[in-house]
C-alpha cells in the first residue's frame, strides 16, 4: 500500500551544482505500489524496472503505469495487468508469466512476450508501431504470447521478428471478428521468422488464413 510521488533513477547536476547520477539502477516494485508522477530512468546509462503482481494471475493491476526512460531502459512485467501505460520513451519492454499490457501510446520501441504474455492495442483503430524488434516464443514448451489489434487496426514492425507469436482481434479473452483481405501486420520479410504470427485457433477452424 506504499505510494510515491514519483521515482527518479538519475538526475542531472541541477542549477545548485550537485553532483548528478547518470549511471545504472534497477528497481524492483510489487505491482500495488503506486508511483504517481511516473518512473523516471531517462538520465541513466543502464535502468531495469521490475513489476511484479503477487497472485500470480495478469488479474494483478499494476498501479505504476508511466515511464520516461531512454533506449537503455528495460521495463518487464510478470504476472500483472498494466492498463493505459505511457511507455513509449522505453527502450525495452518484456512481458512475461501472462502479464497483460495495453499501452495509452500506439509507438513501442523493442517488444518482447514470453509465456502467454498479452501486449493489447485494441483500443487504437489507426496503425501502432514497434520501431525496434518484436520477439515472440522460440521454445516449442513455452506458451505462446498475444497480439491483440482492432479488427480495423494495424501494426507496424520496424526492426526484426523472431518467434512465434498469437494474432487475434479485440480481447485476449474473446477474439474479435477479422475483416477479410485486410493488412494486420505489416514487417519487412526478410527481417521476419517464416512463423512470426499465427492466428487464434478459432480462426482458423472457421477457414481464416494469416
Amino acid at each position: 500500500k506504499t505510494m510515491f510521488k514519483g521515482i527518479y533513477m538519475g538526475h542531472e547536476g541541477g542549477s545548485d551544482n550537485n553532483t548528478a547520477y547518470k549511471g545504472s539502477a534497477v528497481l524492483n516494485l510489487d505491482a500495488d505500489t503506486v508511483v504517481r508522477e511516473g518512473i523516471h530512468t531517462d538520465c541513466n546509462s543502464r535502468a531495469e524496472i521490475n513489476i511484479t503482481g503477487k497472485d500470480g494471475t495478469y488479474q494483478d493491476l499494476a498501479k505504476a503505469k508511466e515511464f520516461y526512460g531512454n533506449e537503455n531502459t528495460t521495463l518487464t512485467l510478470s504476472r500483472a495487468t498494466m492498463e493505459n501505460a505511457v511507455a513509449d520513451t522505453v527502450g525495452n519492454i518484456v512481458l512475461s508469466d501472462e502479464a497483460y499490457l495495453s499501452p495509452e501510446t500506439g509507438s513501442l520501441n523493442n517488444v518482447t512476450l514470453q509465456n502467454g504474455a498479452c501486449l493489447d492495442f485494441n483500443a487504437l483503430r489507426d496503425a501502432a508501431e514497434i520501431t525496434g524488434d518484436f520477439t515472440g516464443v522460440s521454445n516449442e514448451g513455452e506458451k505462446r504470447g498475444i497480439l491483440v489489434l482492432n479488427p480495423e487496426g494495424t501494426l507496424i514492425i520496424h526492426g526484426t521478428v523472431t518467434g512465434t507469436t498469437q494474432f487475434q482481434t479485440s480481447s485476449r479473452m474473446f477474439p474479435g471478428t477479422l475483416l477479410p483481405d485486410k493488412t494486420y501486420i505489416i514487417a519487412d520479410a526478410a527481417n521476419a521468422s517464416e512463423s512470426g504470427f499465427v492466428l487464434e485457433q478459432s480462426y482458423i477452424d472457421r477457414g481464416y488464413e494469416l
